[in-house]
């Protein structure tokens, strides 16, 4: 009896067992935020720290979000931060104006004036040439009859002394990536050095600043090395701006330039427009940089001679946004606090910037902590939703195209994302960033169903190569734009 109810149990959970339906297979998991919830955690770049924010503007959502509200070091996306207040608080049609005044209208005057504004389009980049610029200017004094000049005064008092961020790191500053600001200056802080090899291994090569000499004295040595040898060069930057130290090697008979940053951008400057006024037969015999503008007053320099009219502020946006150049930042941003604040110092410029974050885009002051306009400062932070939010606010804005243009595109020659993003020309226009461990991308995406959608995605402290930070964001935008199965090598 008690072996048949056992087996009348076991016939009855047979067949119940027999009768429950199977649990369906769950379908794969596909679209964009199973790629991001893979690469953020379960990729070699798992150990990074993701920021992402994907917001759809005709549908008044966002749409992805992850780490949207955390702080990120923006690296170079801080650049979308100077431009849009400049654009905002300046307009489109914003130029600099540089005024140069002499104490009279005749051959020989007391003195000639130039009264610094912080013009940073007085480069090859706008004009061919770094010291076209000065050199017009030179041409206007020689057409104006002046043939001696007793002083020449230049007045760098709109941005005060104050030449190089606390925050940069000290290992930049001899690059063309942190050069000190002016508020006057060519070639976009930056100086060529002219180096020659000699003809045998062990000789001294030859070391030469291109432009005015004498303006920055050159210490160390370069050796000749043996021919077909490349240039190897350090600049030492501890005894700035006194002396530039170099030392390194190159090949024998071997040519090259290398550029480093001007130790003083203010006094290059007064030493280039010296050089070119004595070059077109005009006795200079004093030359003055000043940061004093009421002694620059007591002059007396009032005969206009000409005033110098820079490009119009979206062509210097783009040359800030396109190949991400720092200087031409700084000096926008140090702008901000001339015009609209109470001095051109970064302090005054970044309340600038603040009061148009917080009272015009609507950001909570929490949302971002800012030091600099560049991004070469790791204290700056932003988080993702903030930098969707300044972007959105670009889109309603009368000069909105003008802005878009002027970020980087896919494939476009010279840009940030000159290699990148094949396949979506025409359809991404964002600002790239990295720093040491940072990679950063924030812009403006057009989907394969015509969507326009706003994005920023931020990485820090990734402890892997940026050639590798940036495959895994390139992923993610090509998920984004419907492209699932692009190949991202």
């Amino acid at each position: 009896m008690r072996s048949l109810l056992i087996a009348s149990v076991l016939v009855i959970g047979a067949c119940s067992q027999a009768a429950r339906p199977a649990a369906p297979t769950p379908p794969p998991r596909t679209g964009f935020d199973f790629v991001a919830d893979s690469l953020v955690n379960r990729s070699d770049l798992s150990k990074a720290m993701w920021g992402i924010e994907v917001y759809d503007p005709k549908a008044d959502r966002v749409v992805y979000s992850y780490n949207g509200n955390r702080h990120f070091i923006p690296a170079s996306n801080t650049k979308l931060i100077v431009t849009t207040v400049a654009m905002g608080v300046l307009g489109p049609g914003y130029r600099y104006r540089t005024p140069l005044l002499a104490t009279a209208r005749e051959p020989a005057v007391a003195a000639l004036v130039v009264i610094g504004q912080g013009d940073p389009t007085w480069s090859e980049r706008f004009h061919g040439g770094d010291f076209t610029v000065l050199d017009q200017l030179a041409d206007s004094v020689a057409r104006a009859g002046i043939r001696e000049i007793d002083r020449l005064v230049v007045d760098a008092s709109r941005f005060g002394p104050e030449r190089i961020h606390y925050t940069w790191e000290i290992s930049d500053l001899p690059g063309i990536y942190a050069p000190p600001v002016a508020a006057i200056g060519v070639a976009e802080g930056t100086l060529r050095l002219a180096l020659r090899g000699g003809q045998r291994i062990g000789d001294s090569a030859t070391v030469s600043i291109v432009g005015p000499q004498g303006v920055f004295p050159l210490a160390g040595r370069v050796d000749t090395d043996s021919a077909g040898k490349g240039l190897s060069l350090d600049v030492d930057y501890h005894n700035w701006p006194d002396t530039i130290r170099v030392s390194g090697s190159i090949g024998v008979n071997a040519v090259d330039t290398i550029r480093i940053a001007q130790p003083d951008a203010a006094e290059f400057a007064t030493a280039v427009f010296a050089e070119a006024l004595r070059a077109r037969g005009i006795t200079v015999r004093s030359t003055q940089l000043t940061y004093d503008s009421a002694e620059v007053a007591r002059i007396g320099a009032t005969a206009p001679i000409a005033t110098w009219t820079s490009e119009p502020l979206p062509e210097i946006v783009a040359a800030i946004l396109k190949p991400s150049q720092n200087w031409i930042a700084e000096q926008l941003l140090r702008t901000l606090g001339a015009e609209k604040g109470q001095a051109g110092t970064w302090s005054e410029s970044l309340k600038v910037e603040q009061a148009y974050l917080v009272d015009v885009i609507g950001l909570d002051s929490t949302d971002f902590q800012l030091r600099d306009g560049s991004g070469m400062s790791a204290q700056t932070l932003m988080t993702p939703r903030g930098f969707v939010r300044i972007l959105e606010h670009t889109r309603r804005q009368p000069w909105a195209a003008v802005y878009r243009n002027a970020l980087p595109a896919a494939l476009e020659p010279e840009s940030t994302l000159s290699s990148r993003f094949q396949g979506l020309e025409n359809r991404i226009f964002a600002k790239t960033g990295s720093i040491t461990n940072v990679s950063t991308l924030s812009g403006f995406l057009v989907t394969e169903d015509g969507r326009d959608l706003t994005f920023s995605i931020l990485v820090n402290a990734s402890g892997r190569p940026q050639a590798q930070v940036r495959r895994g964001m390139d992923r993610l935008v090509y998920q984004l734009a419907g492209r699932n199965n692009r190949d991202v090598r």
